[in-house]
């Protein structure tokens, strides 16, 4: 039965706070994925090839001039919004 190795390893990246790098095969291609745990399931993220990753020079922006008050309005903005708490390893 799967559900034991499953479980195992989980519960072995979940108590060293681990995560794993895996390949797997997905519509034919071999894919890089990190997998970890999330609750108690394993989460598996796929990640990108070397030869997939675009340089950001084509979508970054120009360089902008800020003001320090435009930052701080920009600061009191984001302490207004709800956040989200990120998982945890527990």
């Amino acid at each position: 039965m799967a559900a034991k190795p499953y479980v195992l390893l989980r519960k072995a990246l979940e108590r060293n706070e681990k995560v794993a790098i895996a390949e797997f095969a997905l519509r034919g291609r071999e894919r890089l994925s990190l997998l970890r745990p999330l609750g108690d399931a394993l989460l598996l993220s796929g990640l990108h090839w070397g030869d997939e990753i675009r340089s950001s020079g084509e979508i970054t922006p120009p360089e902008t001039e800020l003001t320090d008050d435009e930052i701080e309005g920009a600061l009191e903005l984001m302490e207004t919004m709800p956040s989200t708490p990120s998982p945890t390893w527990t």
